[in-house]
Protein backbone atom coordinates (compact mmCIF):
# COMPACT_ATOMS: atom_id res chain seq x y z
CA UNK A 1 0.00 0.00 0.00
CA UNK A 2 2.81 2.04 0.47
CA UNK A 3 4.30 1.98 -2.65
CA UNK A 4 0.64 2.70 -4.25
CA UNK A 5 0.27 5.53 -2.64
CA UNK A 6 3.81 6.88 -3.00
CA UNK A 7 3.51 6.30 -6.87
CA UNK A 8 0.38 8.13 -6.75
CA UNK A 9 2.10 11.08 -5.44
CA UNK A 10 4.95 10.96 -7.43
CA UNK A 11 2.73 10.66 -10.62
CA UNK A 12 1.50 14.17 -8.98
CA UNK A 13 4.81 15.86 -8.64
CA UNK A 14 6.36 14.77 -12.19
CA UNK A 15 3.80 12.41 -14.12
CA UNK A 16 5.20 9.05 -13.68
CA UNK A 17 3.01 7.59 -15.74
CA UNK A 18 5.06 9.38 -18.32
CA UNK A 19 8.14 7.41 -16.62
CA UNK A 20 6.76 4.18 -16.14
CA UNK A 21 5.49 4.44 -20.11
CA UNK A 22 9.18 5.01 -20.61
CA UNK A 23 10.71 2.02 -18.39
CA UNK A 24 7.70 -0.47 -20.09
CA UNK A 25 8.40 0.64 -23.79
CA UNK A 26 12.55 0.09 -22.97
CA UNK A 27 12.49 -2.79 -21.17
CA UNK A 28 9.03 -4.29 -20.81
CA UNK A 29 9.62 -7.45 -19.33
CA UNK A 30 11.09 -5.84 -16.23
CA UNK A 31 8.58 -2.90 -15.70
CA UNK A 32 7.73 -4.12 -12.82
CA UNK A 33 10.61 -4.49 -10.96
CA UNK A 34 11.59 -0.46 -10.22
CA UNK A 35 10.18 2.02 -7.70
CA UNK A 36 10.61 5.36 -8.72
CA UNK A 37 11.27 8.64 -6.28
CA UNK A 38 11.71 12.34 -6.15
CA UNK A 39 15.02 13.87 -4.40
CA UNK A 40 15.90 17.74 -4.23
CA UNK A 41 18.59 18.92 -6.58
CA UNK A 42 22.20 19.69 -5.04
CA UNK A 43 23.34 23.04 -4.84
CA UNK A 44 20.93 23.70 -7.96
CA UNK A 45 22.66 20.65 -10.30
CA UNK A 46 20.32 17.93 -11.37
CA UNK A 47 21.14 14.67 -9.18
CA UNK A 48 20.36 10.75 -9.11
CA UNK A 49 20.03 7.89 -6.49
CA UNK A 50 20.21 4.37 -7.49
CA UNK A 51 19.98 1.84 -4.34
CA UNK A 52 17.97 -1.29 -3.44
CA UNK A 53 14.63 -1.44 -1.28
CA UNK A 54 12.24 -4.48 -0.57
CA UNK A 55 13.27 -6.37 -3.61
CA UNK A 56 13.23 -3.43 -5.98
CA UNK A 57 15.73 -0.78 -7.83
CA UNK A 58 14.68 2.36 -6.66
CA UNK A 59 16.02 5.03 -9.02
CA UNK A 60 15.51 8.52 -7.51
CA UNK A 61 15.86 11.58 -8.93
CA UNK A 62 14.73 15.11 -9.45
CA UNK A 63 12.98 15.23 -12.58
CA UNK A 64 11.99 12.74 -14.97
CA UNK A 65 15.20 13.25 -17.21
CA UNK A 66 17.39 12.63 -14.67
CA UNK A 67 15.42 9.72 -13.39
CA UNK A 68 15.85 8.29 -16.75
CA UNK A 69 19.54 8.71 -16.59
CA UNK A 70 19.57 6.50 -13.42
CA UNK A 71 17.70 3.84 -15.65
CA UNK A 72 20.09 4.08 -18.01
CA UNK A 73 23.04 3.63 -15.54
CA UNK A 74 21.89 0.82 -13.50
CA UNK A 75 21.26 -0.93 -17.14
CA UNK A 76 24.85 0.15 -17.93
CA UNK A 77 26.10 -1.36 -14.22
CA UNK A 78 23.84 -4.50 -13.68
CA UNK A 79 22.72 -5.29 -17.14
CA UNK A 80 26.13 -4.77 -19.42
CA UNK A 81 24.35 -2.20 -21.61
CA UNK A 82 25.90 0.53 -23.66
CA UNK A 83 23.76 2.44 -25.61
CA UNK A 84 25.49 4.71 -28.47
CA UNK A 85 22.75 5.56 -30.38
CA UNK A 86 18.98 5.82 -30.88
CA UNK A 87 18.87 2.35 -32.69
CA UNK A 88 19.22 0.27 -30.16
CA UNK A 89 16.81 -2.67 -28.85
CA UNK A 90 16.93 -3.53 -24.84
CA UNK A 91 13.11 -5.14 -24.88
CA UNK A 92 15.48 -8.24 -24.38
CA UNK A 93 16.25 -8.04 -20.50
CA UNK A 94 14.27 -10.48 -18.58
CA UNK A 95 16.26 -10.02 -15.06
CA UNK A 96 17.23 -7.28 -12.86
CA UNK A 97 19.76 -8.19 -10.18
CA UNK A 98 19.76 -5.72 -7.27
CA UNK A 99 22.07 -2.66 -6.48
CA UNK A 100 24.68 -3.90 -4.13
CA UNK A 101 25.98 -0.49 -3.45
CA UNK A 102 24.15 3.04 -3.64
CA UNK A 103 24.66 4.88 -6.55
CA UNK A 104 24.82 8.78 -6.20
CA UNK A 105 25.95 11.65 -8.68
CA UNK A 106 25.95 15.01 -9.28
CA UNK A 107 25.62 16.37 -12.80
CA UNK A 108 27.77 19.52 -13.14
CA UNK A 109 27.10 20.69 -16.49
CA UNK A 110 23.73 22.97 -16.84
CA UNK A 111 23.75 22.61 -20.39
CA UNK A 112 23.76 19.48 -21.96
CA UNK A 113 23.37 19.65 -25.59
CA UNK A 114 22.93 17.19 -28.32
CA UNK A 115 21.95 16.90 -32.23
CA UNK A 116 23.35 19.00 -35.13
CA UNK A 117 22.52 19.70 -38.82
CA UNK A 118 24.28 17.55 -40.21
CA UNK A 119 22.40 14.75 -38.25
CA UNK A 120 19.16 15.82 -39.67
CA UNK A 121 20.08 16.12 -43.33
CA UNK A 122 21.79 12.45 -43.02
CA UNK A 123 19.60 10.59 -41.19
CA UNK A 124 16.54 12.77 -38.78
CA UNK A 125 14.32 14.27 -41.43
CA UNK A 126 13.73 10.91 -42.68
CA UNK A 127 12.65 8.80 -39.74
CA UNK A 128 8.98 8.87 -38.46
CA UNK A 129 7.69 9.01 -34.86
CA UNK A 130 8.41 5.29 -33.99
CA UNK A 131 12.05 6.00 -34.74
CA UNK A 132 12.16 9.37 -33.14
CA UNK A 133 11.02 7.64 -30.20
CA UNK A 134 13.76 5.48 -29.52
CA UNK A 135 16.31 8.79 -30.44
CA UNK A 136 14.52 10.62 -27.56
CA UNK A 137 14.55 7.95 -24.94
CA UNK A 138 18.51 7.41 -26.17
CA UNK A 139 18.96 11.03 -25.30
CA UNK A 140 17.33 11.11 -22.08
CA UNK A 141 18.70 8.19 -20.85
CA UNK A 142 22.44 10.07 -21.65
CA UNK A 143 21.33 13.38 -19.88
CA UNK A 144 20.75 15.84 -23.10
CA UNK A 145 18.65 18.47 -21.44
CA UNK A 146 18.73 20.85 -25.08
CA UNK A 147 17.89 19.27 -28.23
CA UNK A 148 17.56 20.77 -31.46
CA UNK A 149 14.34 20.38 -33.19
CA UNK A 150 13.46 21.47 -36.78
CA UNK A 151 11.65 18.60 -37.79
CA UNK A 152 8.44 20.59 -39.57
CA UNK A 153 10.43 23.27 -40.32
CA UNK A 154 9.46 23.23 -44.28
CA UNK A 155 5.98 22.46 -42.78
CA UNK A 156 5.82 25.82 -41.16
CA UNK A 157 7.71 27.54 -44.26
CA UNK A 158 4.95 26.65 -46.18
CA UNK A 159 2.12 27.81 -44.07
CA UNK A 160 4.18 30.79 -43.64
CA UNK A 161 4.67 31.50 -47.23
CA UNK A 162 0.90 30.67 -47.84
CA UNK A 163 0.25 32.97 -45.64
CA UNK A 164 1.77 35.70 -47.15
CA UNK A 165 0.27 35.48 -50.70
CA UNK A 166 2.64 33.12 -52.36
CA UNK A 167 1.40 30.53 -54.52
CA UNK A 168 1.55 26.81 -53.48
CA UNK A 169 3.67 25.32 -56.72
CA UNK A 170 6.48 28.33 -56.14
CA UNK A 171 6.75 27.40 -52.00
CA UNK A 172 6.99 23.94 -52.89
CA UNK A 173 9.97 24.23 -55.57
CA UNK A 174 11.07 26.48 -53.08
CA UNK A 175 11.66 24.36 -50.37
CA UNK A 176 14.41 21.72 -50.52
CA UNK A 177 13.82 17.79 -50.26
CA UNK A 178 14.72 16.10 -46.59
CA UNK A 179 18.72 15.89 -48.27
CA UNK A 180 19.03 19.46 -48.43
CA UNK A 181 16.10 21.06 -46.28
CA UNK A 182 18.89 21.73 -43.33
CA UNK A 183 20.90 23.45 -45.56
CA UNK A 184 18.01 25.85 -46.31
CA UNK A 185 17.54 26.15 -42.57
CA UNK A 186 21.18 27.46 -41.79
CA UNK A 187 20.94 30.22 -44.96
CA UNK A 188 22.80 27.84 -47.35
CA UNK A 189 20.44 27.05 -50.55
CA UNK A 190 17.13 26.91 -51.44
CA UNK A 191 14.54 24.65 -53.58
CA UNK A 192 17.28 21.65 -53.90
CA UNK A 193 15.58 18.99 -54.94
CA UNK A 194 12.65 19.60 -54.05
CA UNK A 195 9.65 17.02 -53.57
CA UNK A 196 7.91 18.07 -51.18
CA UNK A 197 3.56 18.53 -51.37
CA UNK A 198 1.20 19.76 -49.35
CA UNK A 199 0.53 15.98 -48.30
CA UNK A 200 4.32 15.06 -47.46
CA UNK A 201 4.67 18.88 -45.54
CA UNK A 202 1.61 18.21 -43.33
CA UNK A 203 2.88 14.87 -42.03
CA UNK A 204 6.47 16.60 -41.27
CA UNK A 205 4.16 19.22 -39.58
CA UNK A 206 2.86 16.48 -37.19
CA UNK A 207 5.85 14.51 -36.80
CA UNK A 208 7.72 17.77 -35.47
CA UNK A 209 4.63 18.27 -32.98
CA UNK A 210 5.01 14.33 -31.56
CA UNK A 211 9.03 14.62 -31.09
CA UNK A 212 8.38 18.29 -29.37
CA UNK A 213 5.99 17.25 -27.20
CA UNK A 214 7.60 13.95 -26.07
CA UNK A 215 10.98 15.84 -26.11
CA UNK A 216 9.23 18.40 -23.32
CA UNK A 217 7.60 15.78 -21.34
CA UNK A 218 10.55 13.91 -20.58
CA UNK A 219 12.78 17.29 -19.16
CA UNK A 220 14.10 17.83 -22.98
CA UNK A 221 14.10 21.48 -24.33
CA UNK A 222 12.99 21.69 -27.81
CA UNK A 223 15.09 24.32 -29.65
CA UNK A 224 13.20 25.48 -32.83
CA UNK A 225 14.29 27.31 -35.58
CA UNK A 226 13.99 31.33 -34.84
CA UNK A 227 12.99 33.14 -38.43
CA UNK A 228 12.98 32.38 -41.84
CA UNK A 229 16.54 31.86 -43.47
CA UNK A 230 15.37 33.36 -46.65
CA UNK A 231 12.77 33.97 -49.16
CA UNK A 232 11.67 33.41 -53.03
CA UNK A 233 13.17 36.46 -55.30
CA UNK A 234 9.26 36.31 -57.20
CA UNK A 235 8.10 37.74 -53.35
CA UNK A 236 9.65 40.87 -54.31
CA UNK A 237 6.90 41.06 -57.03
CA UNK A 238 4.13 41.10 -54.39
CA UNK A 239 5.92 43.17 -51.72
CA UNK A 240 7.49 45.72 -53.82
CA UNK A 241 8.58 47.96 -51.26
CA UNK A 242 10.22 44.81 -49.54
CA UNK A 243 14.32 45.32 -49.55
CA UNK A 244 15.92 41.49 -50.50
CA UNK A 245 19.96 40.75 -51.51
CA UNK A 246 21.76 38.21 -52.39
CA UNK A 247 23.36 35.82 -49.69
CA UNK A 248 26.93 34.67 -50.40
CA UNK A 249 27.01 31.38 -52.35
CA UNK A 250 27.34 28.28 -50.86
CA UNK A 251 30.20 25.74 -52.76
CA UNK A 252 28.68 27.02 -56.14
CA UNK A 253 25.42 25.90 -55.22
CA UNK A 254 22.70 28.69 -56.69
CA UNK A 255 22.32 31.70 -55.05
CA UNK A 256 19.49 32.48 -52.72
CA UNK A 257 18.06 35.82 -51.10
CA UNK A 258 17.64 37.48 -47.90
CA UNK A 259 15.23 39.99 -46.64
CA UNK A 260 16.80 42.92 -45.00
CA UNK A 261 16.23 43.17 -41.13
CA UNK A 262 15.83 46.73 -41.28
CA UNK A 263 12.58 46.08 -43.17
CA UNK A 264 9.55 46.47 -41.55
CA UNK A 265 8.67 42.74 -43.74
CA UNK A 266 11.14 41.07 -41.54
CA UNK A 267 9.30 41.28 -38.25
CA UNK A 268 5.79 40.91 -40.27
CA UNK A 269 6.62 37.90 -42.04
CA UNK A 270 8.54 36.11 -38.83
CA UNK A 271 5.79 36.82 -36.19
CA UNK A 272 3.51 34.56 -38.50
CA UNK A 273 6.64 31.67 -38.69
CA UNK A 274 6.63 32.04 -35.02
CA UNK A 275 3.39 32.04 -34.13
CA UNK A 276 2.72 28.97 -36.83
CA UNK A 277 5.33 27.43 -35.43
CA UNK A 278 4.10 27.82 -31.80
CA UNK A 279 0.70 26.82 -32.55
CA UNK A 280 1.99 23.85 -34.83
CA UNK A 281 5.09 22.38 -33.49
CA UNK A 282 4.68 23.29 -30.08
CA UNK A 283 5.79 26.01 -27.11
CA UNK A 284 9.20 27.02 -26.58
CA UNK A 285 11.35 29.85 -25.06
CA UNK A 286 14.45 28.14 -26.85
CA UNK A 287 15.71 29.02 -30.98
CA UNK A 288 18.22 28.93 -32.89
CA UNK A 289 19.31 30.80 -35.99
CA UNK A 290 22.45 30.94 -38.16
CA UNK A 291 22.94 34.40 -39.82
CA UNK A 292 25.53 33.11 -42.18
CA UNK A 293 26.62 29.57 -41.46
CA UNK A 294 29.71 28.07 -43.05
CA UNK A 295 30.47 30.72 -45.76
CA UNK A 296 33.05 33.49 -46.01
CA UNK A 297 31.23 36.42 -44.22
CA UNK A 298 33.10 39.28 -45.92
CA UNK A 299 31.61 42.21 -46.68
CA UNK A 300 28.65 41.20 -44.13
CA UNK A 301 29.54 43.34 -41.37
CA UNK A 302 26.37 45.48 -41.96
CA UNK A 303 24.17 42.90 -42.32
CA UNK A 304 25.57 40.82 -39.41
CA UNK A 305 24.96 43.87 -36.95
CA UNK A 306 21.31 44.66 -38.24
CA UNK A 307 20.35 40.38 -38.14
CA UNK A 308 21.62 40.48 -34.14
CA UNK A 309 19.39 44.12 -33.54
CA UNK A 310 16.42 42.86 -35.52
CA UNK A 311 16.62 38.79 -34.07
CA UNK A 312 17.14 40.53 -30.55
CA UNK A 313 14.04 42.87 -30.65
CA UNK A 314 11.78 39.83 -32.65
CA UNK A 315 12.20 37.51 -30.33
CA UNK A 316 12.18 39.53 -27.45
CA UNK A 317 8.36 40.92 -28.52
CA UNK A 318 7.68 37.48 -28.94
CA UNK A 319 8.54 35.61 -25.82
CA UNK A 320 10.74 37.75 -23.18
CA UNK A 321 12.24 34.99 -21.76
CA UNK A 322 13.24 33.79 -25.22
CA UNK A 323 17.01 32.82 -26.01
CA UNK A 324 18.58 31.53 -29.08
CA UNK A 325 21.78 29.43 -30.07
CA UNK A 326 23.81 29.95 -32.77
CA UNK A 327 27.54 29.65 -33.80
CA UNK A 328 30.23 31.75 -33.26
CA UNK A 329 31.25 30.88 -37.08
CA UNK A 330 28.07 32.17 -38.30
CA UNK A 331 28.19 35.51 -36.37
CA UNK A 332 31.34 37.42 -36.97
CA UNK A 333 32.75 39.84 -34.24
CA UNK A 334 29.97 42.68 -34.86
CA UNK A 335 26.64 40.55 -34.21
CA UNK A 336 26.42 42.20 -30.70
CA UNK A 337 26.87 45.61 -32.09
CA UNK A 338 23.59 46.93 -30.81
CA UNK A 339 21.68 43.59 -29.55
CA UNK A 340 21.91 42.02 -26.29
CA UNK A 341 24.42 39.51 -25.27
CA UNK A 342 21.98 38.04 -22.69
CA UNK A 343 19.57 36.56 -25.80
CA UNK A 344 22.23 34.48 -27.27
CA UNK A 345 23.71 31.19 -26.38
CA UNK A 346 27.05 30.74 -28.29
CA UNK A 347 28.20 27.33 -29.72
CA UNK A 348 31.87 27.78 -30.01
CA UNK A 349 33.20 25.70 -33.02
CA UNK A 350 35.68 28.17 -33.42
CA UNK A 351 39.31 28.33 -32.47
CA UNK A 352 39.02 32.66 -33.13
CA UNK A 353 39.31 35.46 -30.33
CA UNK A 354 35.47 35.74 -28.76
CA UNK A 355 34.05 38.68 -28.52
CA UNK A 356 34.60 40.49 -25.34
CA UNK A 357 30.09 40.99 -24.99
CA UNK A 358 29.70 37.64 -24.99
CA UNK A 359 29.42 34.94 -21.61
CA UNK A 360 30.06 31.41 -22.72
Amino acid sequence: MISVLFLCYYKTLYGGIIMLDFIARNTPKVKENFILRSIDTVDGYDCYEVYSEDKKIVLAGNSNLILAMAFYRYLNEYCNVVITSGDYDISYIATTPLPDKKISHVIRQKIRARTSYEMFSLEGNYWGFDRWEKEIDFMAMHGINVAFQPVGFDGILFRTLCEIGMKEDVIADFSSGPAFIMRQLTGNVAGMNSINSNEYLERKIYVGKQITQREKELGITPVLPAALPSVPFNLRRKYLKMDIFKAPMWHNFPPIFFMKPENAFFEIFNKKFLNFQRELIGETSSYFFEPLYDVNQRGYNSHLISIGEALDDLLGEFDENAVCYTHLSSIGPDFFKNASADRFIIINDSDEDKPESVSY
